[in-house]
């Protein structure tokens, strides 16, 4: 077997002006820099010169990795060019539920919007809720029954779309993971993964998986990168016969280690065991660790010049009347006898036409670009308090950095100050909201589910759907293909229920005659109806919004009255107000699975407005 040695591995002072200092670091820990792609003491098979090729290659990014503050991050991310790259980041969290609102912290305050966050040490399991962030899928694989410690998890952008990749979940007993992959509509696909490997867990089973892991991804000839909290301390490669065999096998794979500094900091040890691997070989790499108080270890993050095609904003269609008034006139002007004049069916069809000709002239189409991915701060996160997030991370920074008693009591107590200070705004942020809807039941839910079941809020229209082994990416055919599916599955359902011949009328009593009757409705009935709608709802099908239908009300009322009497007397509902625009919304699970789906109609005002009225009138006479 044939070896190749590398000269000499860089042992850097930390000298940056705002990063951690060497000179405030213990001894133990100064030049604790790793690089292992230019060393003396790691040998690996020459098994061709492109693989040395590469590590020469990927040295570079090792020697680039230095530590941010938030501010200095947010400074650095703004230099980058102007694409969609690939940025991960990764940390490990020691319980997601305790510490969400640091999570959400961290997250707002950093300008560059992460394309996958991953955490390790989530702690979660199926009795624990999943936390939430704004423009974010949560995807986790929980620790086992009672299992202490352990848990991974990741968010991954809504536009992102991707699959998750069961085949290459590694064994629970030696270590938990997560995988997804990247669906790219004109390049080769991504995976990328997280990994957390308890600390007793043997390193060299552990490298046995890995190897087999790597050698099944590359067999794929993907790009891959993987993250996680690995529990093994990359610094001491060099004089640990296990780390160093785990590193060969990693490194034999054609996958690198990017992070190069410790990201787990005492006030006597500083150990590198989270860690970011990839085989992207040819794109440029940028590495660091973010100084954050979150947990124990500090965030890694590592951004790839590698375009998502993906863009930031999407486009919408508002749909608005741009002159109110001359709408009112033209209405004011329509000749309506014909509506009179016809039999029950033809004057409902007659109105219709009318109205919504005149409605259409004045209906302007505008495109709107949504941003898709704005900030979203807790809602009880003041100006104050985001001012004094910076001062309590300005603390942390100083006191990392000189390991003084004094800046940690200083840092100690602010923190406990600053988390007392959220807590007491959480609440009467609540209290508030709470007081504000105390007379509404259903916003009282409203509030109680924005806190239970924030993801709820979460819906997206896939730009991409998987129909068997083919990936669908045309809009028409998404369409189509959900079209099926709602249409269908009620139809499924039926005939997946056991058939036992009994008629399930058998079952009700004889219906009564002559059981209610309906009193025509007036004119001010009508009117106090539609100004109870809500204005702030959406349009159906036809695009007539509720506060259009407010301002043009006087001008049609006599005739919409007319219509409304003749489709209670007659007993026919007019064919336009039962049609309704079907909107898919997102439950759970990939996104890109059609069943993960359910179907919400979106009636139209019309529509609406008469059902009010019909149990107003039965009400009355009920009463």
């Amino acid at each position: 077997m044939m070896y190749t040695t590398f000269s000499q591995l860089p042992f850097h002072d930390i000298d940056y002006s705002d990063e951690l200092h060497a000179s405030h670091i213990p001894p133990e820990i100064n030049n604790a820099d790793f690089n292992p792609l230019i060393d003396n003491d790691l040998k690996f098979d020459q098994q061709s010169n492109m693989l040395i090729d590469h590590l020469n290659l990927r040295s570079s990014t090792l020697d680039n990795c230095k530590y941010h503050d938030i501010n200095i991050f947010n400074n650095f991310t703004g230099k980058l060019p102007d694409s969609n790259h690939l940025s991960l980041l990764h940390l490990n969290i020691r319980s997601v539920s305790n510490k969400f609102d640091k999570l959400n912290e961290l997250v707002h305050s950093i300008n560059l919007k992460f394309s996958i966050i991953g955490l390790s040490e989530t702690w979660l399991n199926e009795s624990k809720m999943h936390p939430f962030l704004h423009n974010y899928t949560f995807l986790s694989s929980d620790r086992i029954g009672n299992k202490t410690g352990g848990g991974v998890g990741l968010f991954v952008k809504n536009h992102i779309n991707y699959n998750i990749r069961n085949d290459l979940i590694l064994p629970k007993e030696i270590c938990d993971s997560l995988f997804i992959e990247i669906i790219h509509k004109n390049k080769k696909n991504s995976i990328i993964g997280i990994i957390y490997r308890p600390p007793d867990s043997n390193i060299d089973t552990f490298s046995t998986i890995i190897n087999d892991l790597l050698t099944k991804i590359n067999s794929e000839n993907k790009y891959c990168n993987i993250m996680g909290d690995f529990n093994i301390d990359l610094i001491k490669f060099h004089n640990h016969n296990h780390i160093n065999n785990y590193l060969n096998t990693i490194l034999l794979n054609s996958f690198f280690p990017t992070i190069s500094k410790p990201t787990r900091i005492t006030k006597n040890t500083a150990t590198l065991i989270d860690h970011f691997y990839t085989n992207h070989i040819n794109l440029e790499i940028t590495s660091g660790i973010i100084i954050s108080d979150i947990s124990d270890h500090l965030p890694i993050f590592q951004i790839i010049d590698y375009d998502l095609c993906f863009k930031n904003t999407s486009i919408d269609y508002s749909h608005y009347v741009a002159d109110i008034n001359s709408l009112n006139f033209d209405l004011s002007q329509a000749d309506w006898s014909s509506v009179y004049n016809a039999d029950y069916k033809s004057a409902i069809d007659t109105f219709n036409d009318i109205f919504f000709s005149i409605y259409q002239r004045h209906l302007v189409t505008k495109e709107i670009k949504i941003n898709k991915y704005k900030k979203c701060k807790q809602p009880w996160m003041t100006p104050t308090l985001l001012k004094s997030s910076q001062r309590k991370h300005y603390l942390y920074k100083k006191y990392i950095k000189s390991q003084s008693p004094n800046d940690k009591t200083t840092y100690t107590s602010y923190n406990n100050l600053f988390i007392a200070l959220c807590r007491t705004a959480k609440k009467q942020y609540y209290e508030r909201k709470f007081n504000q809807v105390k007379t509404n039941i259903k916003k009282v839910w409203g509030v109680i589910n924005s806190v239970l079941n924030p993801a709820r809020k979460n819906n997206k229209n896939p730009s991409v759907l998987k129909i068997g082994d083919e990936f669908i990416y045309d809009t028409n055919s998404i369409c189509d293909h959900f079209n099926k599916y709602f249409s269908e599955i009620g139809l499924k359902t039926l005939n997946s229920i056991p058939d036992n011949n009994i008629d399930p009328m058998s079952n009700l009593p004889p219906p009564p005659i002559n059981s209610f009757f309906i009193n025509p409705v007036t004119e001010n009935e009508v009117l106090n109806m539609i100004n109870s709608l809500d204005s702030n709802k959406g349009s159906g099908h036809d695009s007539l919004t509720p506060s259009v239908l407010k301002k043009v009300t006087p001008f049609i009322l006599i005739p919409l009255t007319y219509v409304i009497n003749l489709s209670f007397t007659t007993g026919i509902v007019p064919d336009h107000i039962k049609l309704a625009k079907v909107v898919p919304v997102f439950k759970k699970g990939n996104a890109n699975l059609l069943n993960n789906y359910r179907p919400i109609s979106v009636l139209s005002i019309l529509s609406k407005n008469n059902r009010k009225i019909n149990a107003y009138s039965s009400l009355y006479i009920f009463n």
